[in-house]
């Protein structure tokens, strides 16, 4: 086997996304790449596997002979590593040799045998559906905070696709709609887009392969990338969570007794100021939402108040909007309590500049939502006696509240 091809970055972007769910224990064909010269069609073929993960890419290559060969995946990227600054961004392959500004010999893998690399279902044309990749990330990045880690509940700890992406944990819900609409529902392990910081993640991936669009499949195991360019190819296939998804949309409230609008920034400074004061309580970090009213009734402000020592509170702007019945009002003295980590990475997640928060009691779900098509949706949190507070569950709301579904 010998050939040319400009494919160092890629190489470490594969074995990176690879190797981010790979472990000591799996089979060392999950520690291997899998490169394949092809002297008639002039590419050369990198095939890699973390057996809940796929990577085949294809790309144009200057193959002088045919073959195929295992070289470890760590070995590689070392090598692009210590030669980053001197390779001329081709590497030159010839059976155990590689060059990447300086000649190596890289030790071949040879007990790996091609027939044992697992084989992918191959999804019907009928069945993709295109999505640019900046929107892929723009849904990722607006429920990414609402994802579970709770490894006991599993099918949680994905994003859900079904014409929306959606995450939810139990105390927070989010959901935004997406263009395009699967025939069979899926759900993403959260982990493919997360590492970015150390590039393991789908989005750093597909940005070295530079794919800006992106077909995306469900064999109904398996959710399968691709894209097939004029020069390369490739196709990027991940296991799937295949329990059961709750059926979250039964949980949004489609109409609301209490509605304010407020600007996201302006918002957003009032949450980070009085944050600190809220994380001094010991058991959650509480902060009340309510509104006062004048002598005449008209609605004097609105308020971010904390009932941890010291007591403290900010008034920020907002404007009441009107419910069903063309009422306009907000709760008092009470007020609505949230977590407010849940209330600040719901709305940072949100990329209007205007954002509007929605309640019906004290007891339901605060509903945030953004003319964008997002919706973050937070458990309130119940103070049953004057020093212990516990999270409602969407589960307990469910059954108590909503009368308006």
């Amino acid at each position: 086997m010998k050939f040319t091809a400009d494919i160092a970055s890629q190489l470490r972007s594969i074995v990176s996304f690879i190797s981010a769910s790979s472990h000591a224990r799996d089979h060392e064909i999950t520690k291997a790449i899998h490169l394949i010269a092809d002297m008639d069609r002039q590419s050369v073929t990198v095939r890699a596997t973390s057996l809940d993960r796929f990577i085949s890419y294809t790309v144009s290559a200057d193959v002088s002979q045919s073959g195929e060969a295992w070289y470890t995946g760590a070995d590689l990227v070392s090598l692009i590593k210590k030669n980053k600054s001197r390779y001329p961004g081709a590497m030159s392959f010839a059976s155990g040799s590689v060059s990447c500004g300086v000649q190596q010999t890289l030790k071949l893998i040879p007990d790996v045998k091609p027939i044992e690399f697992p084989s992918i279902a191959n999804v019907a044309g009928d069945g993709w559906s295109s999505i640019a990749v900046s929107e892929l990330a723009k849904a990722v990045n607006s429920v990414g905070h609402a994802v579970s880690d709770d490894p006991t509940r599993q099918v949680l700890t994905g994003i859900r696709f079904d014409g929306n992406a959606t995450a939810c944990d139990g105390h927070v819900l989010s959901t935004i709609k997406t263009s395009f609409e699967p025939a069979t529902p899926f759900t993403i392990p959260a982990s493919v887009f997360k590492d970015k910081s150390d590039k393991k993640d789908l989005f750093s991936l597909l940005a070295a392969l530079g794919r800006n669009q992106v077909d995306i499949g469900f064999d109904g195991e398996y959710i399968h990338f691709t894209d097939h360019a004029e020069k390369s190819e490739f196709t990027v296939s991940i296991y799937g969570l295949l329990n059961q998804y709750p059926n979250y949309k039964q949980l949004i409230p489609n109409r609301f007794n209490h509605n304010i609008v407020v600007s996201r920034e302006k918002f957003l400074a009032s949450l980070e100021a009085i944050k600190p004061i809220a994380k001094a309580g010991k058991e959650n970090c509480m902060v009340t939402l309510s509104g006062s009213t004048t002598k005449s009734g008209e609605q004097d402000g609105f308020y971010l108040t904390t009932k941890a020592l010291p007591i403290a509170g900010v008034r920020t702007e907002a404007h009441l909007k009107q419910n069903s019945r063309g009422e306009m009002a907000w709760f008092e003295s009470g007020g609505l309590t949230v977590d407010v980590d849940y209330l600040i990475n719901a709305i940072e997640s949100c990329r209007d500049p205007i954002v509007t928060i929605s309640a019906n009691t004290e007891t339901s779900p605060v509903v945030i939502s953004s003319q964008d098509g997002e919706i973050h949706l937070i458990m309130p949190i119940q103070r049953r006696e004057p020093d212990r507070s516990n999270h409602f569950s969407m589960v307990e709301t469910l059954k108590a509240h909503f009368p308006f579904i």
